[in-house]
Formats: structure tokens, C-alpha cells, sequence
């Protein structure tokens, strides 16, 4: 069915995989934008979803910085590397996870996402991004 003239097309990002798939759902977050959330209790080192990416999507540091400048949306960092997950193309719902250190619920291992501690029904899933920063960004300092 065609929108309406003048109807608002939805901001929800577009996945690879289906959330529902998991139990889990997007929606908006109080962290930042969209997350995910789970319909369903989650127990301490559960497996949640798969992480899925390719070869292809892995980059140099160097490589991504190069291409990319500071947008880190939609990467994960492999820091034991030196390398970097870019899907910014082809995004799965691990792409929809807020960052919330140093409370994150589930961590990334062997591309999956388990349960760090028991994770409540309707509940955020977060992470830790270890390449985003946000308190290291410089002040302006008031003369």
C-alpha cells in the first residue's frame, strides 16, 4: 500500500536478521536512538543471538579511519588485532546495542552475543564499545 502524501516513513533502521528470530525487539532507547531489547528472561552467560559478519567486513584501523574518519557507528572493535568490524552496509541486530559501560549485559565472544548477568524481560541489551570514547572528547574550556 503507498504512503500518504505527507506521512512521516519510519526511522527504525533496516536489519539483515530478524530480532524476533531471538525474542529480542527494537525500539527506542533511553541510551541513544533505537536499541534492543529482549521479550523474554535472559540468564548470566546465555547465548543470545549470532554475530554475523564476513571477512569482507573486517578492516585495519588505518583502513577504517582512512575511509571513515571518527564514525564508528555500526563497528565493533577487535582490539587484540588491531583490526575493526565495519557493517555499516549490511547491518545485523548486534548494530542496534547501546553502549553503557561500565553497566553493559552482554559481551561478544566466538560471533555471538551472550548474557554478561541476568538480563530482565523488556530490558536494554548493552555493550562496551572499547574504540568509543565519548568522555575523552575535549572541552571547550569557558575564558
Amino acid at each position: 500500500m503507498p504512503r500518504k502524501k505527507g506521512t512521516r516513513k519510519s526511522r527504525r533502521p533496516k536489519l539483515i536478521d530478524d530480532p524476533a528470530d531471538y525474542g529480542l525487539y527494537v525500539k527506542k532507547s533511553k541510551i541513544h536512538g533505537h536499541g534492543l531489547f529482549t521479550d523474554h528472561n535472559i540468564k548470566k552467560g546465555e547465548r543470545i543471538a549470532p554475530y554475523n559478519y564476513s571477512k569482507s567486513n573486517i578492516m585495519t584501523w588505518k583502513n577504517f579511519k582512512r575511509k571513515h574518519g571518527n564514525d564508528f557507528r555500526f563497528t565493533y572493535s577487535l582490539q587484540r588485532q588491531g583490526k575493526i568490524i565495519n557493517i555499516k552496509k549490511a547491518r545485523n541486530l548486534i548494530t542496534m546495542i547501546n553502549d553503557a559501560r561500565p553497566k553493559e549485559n552482554t559481551f561478544l565472544k566466538k560471533k555471538a552475543l551472550w548474557a554478561k548477568k541476568n538480563i530482565r524481560k523488556g530490558q536494554e541489551l548493552t555493550l562496551s564499545y572499547p574504540h568509543y570514547n565519548p568522555a575523552a572528547k575535549k572541552t571547550r574550556k569557558k575564558r
